[in-house]
């Protein structure tokens, strides 16, 4: 019984050997093709075996796994990019001499994936993944454009209400400023909110001042009393326009003569009969 056991021991170990064997890289060679690993390459510079012969070792882009060239990954030495071309976006980090993912792509398991909102970043550049994004330099984290803002993953185009701390802020609403008094964006003066854009003031709107009334021709600003837009002097409203008020006044006249000369006619059409 213990010389079977020992038998079979003999022939597993024979078995190991031998498969360990299969596994090293040849190391005699003249040329590339002598390799029998089509990932290694005849290295016919750096002869350890003393023998004149070149040696087969793996291509740069691969790492010799028990005999076996594997392609290098994250984390595996190198010299130059093109040794990291196993893992897309991968390059070779000149500080560590190592495969590792691009500035803007960040390592996720075994891979280079696109930096997101909240990711570190040295440069713009680094944000790139996501549109309209920038670095922030103040923490150094992927963040929106000053125009824009976060919306889950993605930067968005800043809207009526929205923090700002300049007019270019609010760019993405036509007729839009930042408002100082609360660092929002708000309509300009001689505009007023409709919804979500900014829409021109018209006869009885709030205003401040002439200029805020510019969107109706011969309006002014009534500071003295209501201060809302109104048709200025020798003009009166005529639905949301100020017309001269003489012609108002003549078409007003004419209007009435004309009805009251149509009840006259009326009357006598009727009275013949």
């Amino acid at each position: 019984m213990v010389d079977t056991f020992k038998f079979l021991l003999l022939l597993v170990t024979i078995f190991v050997l031998m498969k360990q064997s299969e596994a090293v890289l040849e190391t005699a060679c003249a040329v590339d093709g002598d390799c029998s690993d089509p990932n290694a390459e005849c290295d016919t510079v750096t002869d350890t075996d003393g023998n004149g012969d070149g040696e087969c070792v793996c291509k740069s882009t691969h790492k010799d796994n028990s005999g076996t060239c594997d392609p290098k990954v994250l984390g595996d030495t190198c010299a130059a990019n093109g040794d990291c071309v196993g893992v897309s976006q991968a390059t070779c980090n000149s500080g560590n001499s190592q495969c590792d993912c691009e500035n803007a792509y960040k390592t996720s398991g075994a891979s280079c994936v696109q930096k997101v909102l909240g990711d570190t970043c040295a440069a713009d550049g680094d944000c790139a993944g996501v549109s309209q994004a920038t670095c922030n330099s103040g923490n150094s984290q992927c963040d929106c454009e000053n125009a824009y803002k976060t919306s889950g993953a993605s930067c968005v185009q800043k809207a009526l209400g929205d923090t700002c701390a300049a007019d270019g802020d609010c760019a993405g609403v036509s007729q839009a400023t930042c408002n100082s008094g609360n660092s929002q964006c708000d309509c300009e003066n001689a505009y007023k909110t409709s919804g979500a854009s900014c829409v021109q003031k018209g006869l009885d709107d709030t205003c401040s001042a002439d200029s805020d009334c510019s969107g109706v021709s011969n309006a002014v600003c009534d500071t003295a009393d209501t201060n809302m837009c109104k048709c200025g002097t020798g003009y009166e409203a005529s639905g949301s326009v100020c017309s001269d008020a003489v012609s108002v006044r003549t078409s007003t006249v004419l209007f009435a003569t004309m009805f009251i000369l149509a009840l006259i006619q009326k009357k006598f059409s009727c009275t013949g009969k």
